[in-house]
């Protein structure tokens, strides 16, 4: 029973090495995963300690050798409590420390309601937020900017935008390249969204193109999917 103990006891000091080990690499599930076994077996291991190697020989000894099979038990759960114990503290604190790296990962990919990443989420309520106060915007100034209609990348970590702003035809779309009115309204469109929470990492990357509400009748049902595909 005794070199059972032992080898549980050095076993753990093992499992607590490789623990660290794991954090080292960061390998972060592996790490909580060992690390929590080590801290959750180190009291079990105390306690069979205590009962293999003070109790149950004290049921089965002598009365005249049960003070020394008591201090002789007692020496060895000291012995080997102290490595269960040197194994149960740093496996303790991997165990915290690598879970609260993973919730920290979680965090940074977490989802909304609606399954999307949360920083997509975030950049799709600004496009929304800035597309609506530009339109708004175009009507006070009497510019006939019909739509908006946004294209992001399906790379996650791709935060561009291609935005496409409608006005009612053609000729509109030639007249207002011609005379800047479509520069107005693109530095319109990118203050808005810089006022609607847009990161300013992602502002570089916004490129606005043109079309009409026309060719989206004529030539494509009305459908502004249709057209941008």
């Amino acid at each position: 029973m005794q070199s059972f103990v032992s080898l549980a006891v050095w076993g753990s000091v093992a499992v607590m090495v490789a623990a660290l080990v794991a954090g080292g690499l960061r390998r972060w599930r592996v790490a909580v995963t060992l690390a929590r076994a080590v801290a959750l077996a180190s009291p079990v291991l105390l306690i069979t300690m205590v009962f293999a190697l003070i109790a149950l020989p004290l049921r089965t000894a002598s009365p005249a050798m049960k003070a020394a099979v008591l201090a002789r038990g007692i020496s060895e759960v000291m012995n080997c409590g102290v490595l269960a114990i040197a194994a149960a503290l740093p496996a303790s604190w991997m165990w915290f420390f690598a879970r609260s790296r993973i919730a920290q990962k979680f965090a940074a990919m977490k989802l909304n309601i609606d399954g999307m990443p949360l920083e997509r989420s975030l950049q799709f309520a600004a496009i929304e937020k800035a597309s609506a106060k530009t339109l708004d915007w175009a009507a006070g100034q009497s510019i006939p900017l019909q739509h908006i209609e946004p294209v992001v990348p399906f790379v996650e970590s791709d935060f561009g935008l291609h935005a496409w702003l409608f006005f009612e035809n053609e000729s509109q779309v030639a007249r207002f390249q011609a005379d800047g009115t479509c520069e107005t309204v693109i530095a319109r469109f990118r203050s808005d969204l810089a006022g609607a929470g847009y990161r300013s990492e992602w502002l570089p990357q916004v490129v606005c193109h043109f079309g009409s509400k026309e060719v989206v009748d004529r030539d494509y049902q009305g459908s502004y999917y249709n057209f941008l595909r």
